[in-house]
């Protein structure tokens, strides 16, 4: 798996394709609304991303700073994989 096989675009975060980085599809985002950040400022906050197969990835995080963790049973997400991964995006910014 190489890096520039799951970049979606050229932003300064080097946003990846998720599906890709899987090999399975999405099929659906849950989570729930909420006004945490007052009544005005409503929010969808993510809760869970389900595969294809039924696998449910539990997003963690803070407020704007959500993320799936490294996972040994997810293909894709094991952190052998992202530190690479991570590796070669700091080799080629260098």
């Amino acid at each position: 798996m190489k890096l520039a096989d799951l970049k979606v675009d050229d932003n300064q975060y080097g946003s990846l394709d998720l599906a890709k980085l899987l090999g399975k599809k999405i099929l659906r985002v849950e989570g729930h609304i909420s006004r945490e950040f007052g009544k005005d400022a409503m929010t969808f906050q993510l809760h869970a991303i389900v595969l294809e197969d039924g696998v449910k990835l539990f997003v963690e995080g803070e407020h704007d700073h959500a993320y799936l963790p490294s996972q040994r049973n997810v293909p894709g997400l094991e952190n052998e994989t992202l530190h690479a991964l991570y590796k070669e995006g700091l080799e080629r910014s260098t």
